[in-house]
């Protein structure tokens, strides 16, 4: 480990080479604060000097603050906040480390990988997003009335889907610009909205909840929660997981409540699962596009296999991938459960049957979008997959949809 200023030098100039020195820097900064004799005070001069005072202009910069970031959660937010020794120190450091990591989510020019880790990083340090903790604030990007082009133009088109066709939808909606976050699917297990039988009624008639709790067929026991994959799945600032499409469903008749109560919801519209219809559209546009940014895949537009991050990711950290209509990450990160039932096929038509939300547990529902172990050729617009509402796993999330229409609520 070098020693004295030449730290900061060496930490600096191994920034200029792109990632293959983070882990290094990583253990270097542990090694400094655990085998040190505990310098805290060397480890946080040197978060200091990653950190400039302004916003960084370019990558070298982005990848310092990066570093800092890093060596911030090390030290915790209790043991910078008492640093007051120089004003540029402590508080005052944190003032500006936070909108740095924004940054680096949202407008450096770092690899999908680090950008990644900087909202994790947010997440142990208190992402300020309140959009992103909050269902009450929670951000929707509005879609207009009108038709688009539906289904695959490819001929590895699954799920039976067929050539690309028109369809219209005839009311203006508005959807999540993320996916549901664990701190706002929090709010609904806080709120004992698991304990509240009016939110369940499919999973009551499938036998699958019971005096507050759920179960599907693949849980050992009943349950009050999603299940815990650990971290990062269980970060704030990402998409919830490890929930059926019934806890899906209960939430979003919670919040419809909620957002009524407070009045942030007209009162005849209402919180819903999107059907896939308008799902598509809203990752689409109007156009025949592959994915929601275009025809080209580009793994730092979406978090799936090659983004190489192999895990969900904090949402807001690929505003490259957003669609025409503001929506992000509507490819990769999660598969996002719909209210459609899966096997309908092209051309979508929802008085078929396939919006009825008492089919029971013995007909899958669509998801869409990918997951981040997805090929690129699975993370498109068009693409289907299906799942029995009870199951779940460490890759199906969900977002929702407000709107106007109320049949089959």
């Amino acid at each position: 480990m070098v020693q004295g200023r030449s730290r900061v030098r060496e930490y600096w100039e191994r920034t200029r080479e792109r990632d293959f020195w983070y882990l290094a820097a990583q253990l270097g900064a542990e090694e400094l604060l655990y085998n040190r004799g505990n310098d805290a005070e060397m480890l946080l001069d040197l978060a200091y000097d990653l950190c400039l005072a302004t916003l960084p202009t370019q990558e070298q910069e982005w990848r310092a603050l990066l570093w800092s970031g890093h060596m911030a959660t090390l030290l915790g937010t209790a043991t910078i906040q008492r640093d007051t020794v120089k004003p540029d120190s402590g508080p005052a450091y944190l003032a500006r480390l936070m909108p740095g990591l924004l940054g680096i989510m949202r407008q450096s020019s770092l690899s999908a990988l680090e950008r990644s880790d900087a909202g994790r990083i947010l997440a142990h340090l208190g992402d300020p997003r309140l959009e992103v903790l909050d269902s009450l604030r929670m951000e929707f990007c509005e879609i207009p009335a009108g038709p688009f082009l539906m289904g695959r133009a490819d001929a590895a088109a699954r799920d039976d889907a067929q050539p690309q066709h028109t369809y219209e939808i005839p009311y203006t909606y508005k959807i999540g610009r993320y996916p549901v976050t664990n701190a706002q699917f929090q709010q609904f297990i806080d709120a004992a909205g698991y304990a509240v039988e009016v939110y369940w009624p499919e999973a009551l008639a499938a036998n699958a909840w019971q005096n507050g709790t759920f179960k599907g067929w693949l849980d050992d026991k009943w349950r009050s929660k999603p299940h815990d994959f650990g971290e990062p799945f269980t970060l704030p600032n990402h998409p919830v997981v490890g929930l059926s499409w019934y806890e899906a469903l209960a939430f979003t008749r919670w919040l419809t409540k909620q957002m009524h109560e407070c009045g942030s919801l007209a009162q005849d519209w209402t919180i819903r699962l999107p059907s896939e219809a308008e799902w598509e559209k809203a990752a689409r546009g109007r156009d025949s596009r592959f994915y929601p940014w275009g025809d080209a895949s580009d793994p730092n537009a979406a978090n799936a296999e090659a983004s190489g991050i192999n895990a969900t990711n904090a949402v807001g950290c690929f505003p490259a991938g957003a669609s025409p209509y503001g929506v992000e990450e509507m490819a990769g990160n999660v598969w996002e459960w719909t209210r459609t039932l899966g096997g309908f096929g092209d051309p979508y038509d929802p008085t078929d049957g396939r919006e009825d939300l008492n089919a029971g547990d013995k007909v899958a529902r669509v998801m869409r979008g990918g997951s981040y172990w997805s090929q690129a050729s699975a993370v498109g617009c068009g693409v289907r997959d299906r799942y029995d509402p009870y199951s779940w796993d460490y890759f199906y999330g969900f977002r929702i949809v407000a709107s106007p229409f109320t049949s089959g609520l």
